[in-house]
């Protein structure tokens, strides 16, 4: 009658329900999986959505050269990522920032005690901000971590390989905050528009099961109210240096990072807390939904491989010294406060520091791979296999960028071919 998931959750509600409760979830979700109430939208590509178009719209690259019109239109590879949070709730947060927490509690999850993971709404919502365009910018990659503390939205962000230099462009931090409080902007007045159809009932078991349907995938941008846009877009907090984007994950990870929700509790690093390793688990399930980005991949293995480290005595033995200081209950003591620091820092120098210098390598690894490939394979076209001296005239020309480019340079890929052009077009006279 029920599909296995379905199963599997009304046993956990027979183990700490009682059987009256279990009869109304119960029918109530057979009503919502029969009738299609939540009928999940597994399409969401952004071919067939409205889509966040920010200020301008993503130029078409031209098909060859003949289509070129007017100034002369460059290649150049430019990506960068960037993280973008929503900030903390207090006494003074608009209602547009308490809206936006209330939404993300009941669809992504709060991250508190039996907190059940969002992959299906994780998936949704990164696919929606994939794809995204401001200006001359396009969203290549998407991860999100939601919890009890924090909403983090990390994007891979690329220029548009054509463009006119004489255009109007966009600053790419301000291009990544756009983009992420348009979408959640959208998310939520669909989600106003739609209480009540579903009612305080659905969304108090929401708020307990990954449900689908609970992404908008249509939501459009275009019926937002400017102030309320504006208002959130400048409450967000956003990083674009690869080192403090990565340092923060593995901080978070290691259990080593502030709590934004509560600025006024010193940092308690208590590794041997299960309470605080409740972390690697929304990690993981982070990890997984943005598996099929590599930077994300790249930035959350980290992570992962920080928050390990920042646990394992082996690895670490300074954190012996705080076996049996966990502070969980009634009966178990904190660490004293300069034992822990001294431990932490340890942590951080042996453990978390490496973690982060591997990530930043590898994601410069990663750009510069595409670029060389792009590069190499653009140059080979411009000489013949069988012409051993223009060989020799492009792999020296290469030589300079490609080094940049493994630096983590920035690369003009249309100034190089062009110098390479003008090189060969001269032996030639």
């Amino acid at each position: 009658m029920y599909p296995p998931r379905m199963k599997r959750i009304l046993v956990g509600m027979f183990l700490c329900s009682s059987p009256g409760v279990i009869m109304m979830i119960s029918l109530v979700f057979f009503k919502i999986t029969a009738c299609g109430a939540f009928a999940p939208s597994y399409d969401l590509k952004w071919a067939n959505n409205a889509k966040i178009n920010c200020a301008f719209s993503v130029k078409a690259a031209p098909q060859n050269d003949t289509e070129i019109d007017g100034p002369k239109i460059e290649t150049r590879n430019s990506s960068s990522i960037h993280l973008i949070s929503l900030p903390p709730l207090s006494e003074s947060s608009s209602k547009i920032i308490r809206d936006v927490w209330k939404w993300k509690d009941i669809v992504l999850g709060d991250g508190r005690d039996f907190f059940v993971p969002r992959p299906r709404a994780l998936t949704s919502l990164s696919d929606i901000v994939v794809g995204s365009s401001c200006g001359n910018y396009v969203v290549q990659e998407c991860a999100i971590l939601s919890n009890c503390a924090r909403l983090d939205i990390l994007i891979a962000l690329s220029r548009n390989e054509f463009f006119e230099p004489d255009g109007e462009t966009c600053e790419h931090t301000k291009v990544a905050k756009t983009i992420i409080s348009s979408c959640l902007n959208a998310q939520l007045l669909s989600f106003q528009a739609q209480r009540s159809k579903r009612g305080e009932f659905i969304e108090g078991v929401s708020s307990f099961f990954d449900l689908p349907g609970m992404i908008d995938a249509s939501a459009n941008a275009k019926d937002l109210d400017s102030l309320t846009f504006e208002t959130l877009e400048s409450s967000l907090s956003s990083e674009s240096e690869i080192h403090a984007i990565t340092r923060h994950f593995c901080f978070v990870a290691a259990g080593l990072a502030p709590r934004s929700s509560r600025p006024d509790r010193p940092i308690l690093f208590r590794p041997f807390s299960s309470r605080d390793a409740h972390i690697m688990l929304q990690l993981k399930r982070t990890a997984e939904v943005a598996s099929v980005y590599p930077q994300m991949k790249i930035v959350l293995d980290s992570a992962l491989s920080a928050g390990k480290g920042a646990r394992d005595p082996k690895q670490c033995p300074a954190l012996l010294r705080l076996k049996g200081f966990d502070g969980e209950g009634k009966y178990s003591q904190a660490a004293p406060p300069q034992l822990a620091k001294e431990v932490s820092d340890v942590v951080i120098s042996s453990v978390v520091e490496p973690a982060v210098e591997r990530s930043v390598e590898r994601i410069k690894a990663f750009k510069a791979s595409s670029t060389i490939t792009a590069l190499r394979q653009q140059a080979a076209q411009l000489c013949n296999d069988s012409d051993e001296e223009a060989g020799k005239i492009v792999r020296a020309l290469l030589h300079k960028p490609t080094m940049k480019a493994r630096e983590g340079g920035d690369v003009d890929i249309q100034q190089v071919l062009d110098r390479i052009k003008l090189e060969l077009s001269n032996r030639q006279r």
